[in-house]
């Protein structure tokens, strides 16, 4: 008997196995596109390291004078006069990022800071080391040019697409204030970069005057990577590019 063919000439198991293979080829193709991407977003991701690198190492040969409200204790001044880099307020809560920047912008006791002055609620802890680490080195002229090299894409100033943007808004006793853009930087994966310059372990175990000794020598720049979690083994940081050792 002769086998059964469907109307365009190919039997049934030939159809399957046609189709079988077009699946085949099909995810290979999705596999390679997804590789590509891959590697061209951590390769995105390890200049953004290295151009934020470079707008650190300006900071620090800049010697940037923070202006220190002088009525902390003598250990906390001595605390801050002793960073060379922005500090380090990741995951610091909006009121104690205030308090921080009023402490080291405010010499005399005469400015206010308020990093929501209009209102949106859309402050995310999760985005205040960077988005400091940010603020600090665009007040330096050589860095705030050295930024402006930076993918537009990952300089961030809405939070979860909502395009209200937060401020930092200082506001001096007399005289008109200023504001700047509460703008953090993501990684490809639209994650933001962790900014570490105090070790992790001394965040309320070390006094102030410990503190002084205890900051690394450049700060570390971690993206949580393609699987935005950090901690795991696709984490992409700057220690092998700071030309500095990062601890």
């Amino acid at each position: 008997m002769a086998t059964q063919r469907s109307q365009n000439g190919l039997t049934l198991v030939e159809i399957i196995i046609a189709v079988a293979i077009v699946a085949i080829l099909a995810g290979l193709v999705f596999t390679t596109m997804t590789s590509i991407d891959t590697k061209a977003k951590e390769q995105l991701c390890e200049g953004t390291l290295e151009t934020l690198n470079t707008a650190l190492r300006q900071f620090r040969d800049f010697g940037y004078q923070y202006s220190i409200d002088t009525s902390l204790g003598t250990t906390e001044i001595d605390f801050y006069r002793s960073l060379k880099f922005p500090p380090d307020c990741n995951g610091y809560k909006e009121a104690d990022v205030e308090g921080e920047l009023k402490n080291l912008l405010d010499s005399n006791g005469s400015i206010t800071v308020d990093i929501d002055p209009y209102g949106y609620g859309t402050y995310d802890q999760n985005d205040s080391g960077i988005a400091v680490m940010y603020f600090f080195l665009s007040q330096v002229p050589d860095c705030r040019e050295t930024l402006a090299g930076l993918d537009a894409d990952l300089v961030k100033s809405d939070h979860n697409g909502d395009e209200n943007y937060l401020m930092i808004r200082l506001t001096p006793t007399v005289g008109n204030f200023r504001e700047y853009p509460w703008l953090r930087v993501v990684d490809p994966w639209d994650k933001p970069l962790r900014y570490d310059y105090y070790p992790n372990e001394i965040e309320g175990s070390l006094t102030w005057g410990q503190r002084k000794d205890a900051v690394r020598n450049f700060p570390l720049l971690t993206s949580a990577g393609p699987d935005k979690e950090f901690n795991t083994d696709d984490d992409i940081t700057n220690r092998d590019k700071t030309k500095t050792p990062v601890p």
